[in-house]
């Protein structure tokens, strides 16, 4: 399966998390949140058609998403993709239904949701196989 995670990170905990899934699985692209909204604010194309998966990753701020990861997810066209959102936090995942809702507005297709506390990532893609 051929998987592209976008993360926006902060304090480059989430991105930690993230490099370590790419390092487990050889069909894994990283692409920064910030680079991939300048690009669709410029009219550059994101190329998702290529992948199968599309993991979305931040953090937690003040029980919401971040307005990187939120005005992305406004910008960003997820039509017909599967989606998985991770949510990094030291508090719980109390702004799933947010990113929920935004996969869902983009056109996604949300196949899970993660709250994942402290850097305990769990192995996405072998939890999304079946």
């Amino acid at each position: 399966m051929k998987t592209v995670v976008i993360y926006y990170s902060f304090r480059s905990s989430t991105k930690g998390m993230c490099e370590q899934l790419a390092a487990q699985h050889k069909n894994v692209t990283l692409m920064d949140a910030k680079t991939v909204l300048q690009k669709l604010k410029a009219n550059e194309p994101v190329p998702l058609t290529e992948y199968d998966l599309v993991i979305l990753a931040s953090a937690v701020w003040a029980a919401n998403l971040p307005p990187t990861m939120a005005n992305l997810l406004k910008k960003l066209d997820l039509t017909g993709k599967d989606c998985v959102g991770i949510m990094n936090s030291a508090s719980g995942g109390r702004y799933t239904p947010a990113m929920r809702r935004a996969i869902i507005t983009a056109g996604g297709s949300c196949q899970g949701l993660y709250d994942v506390r402290k850097g305990a990532l769990p192995d996405i893609l072998e939890l999304n196989k079946a």
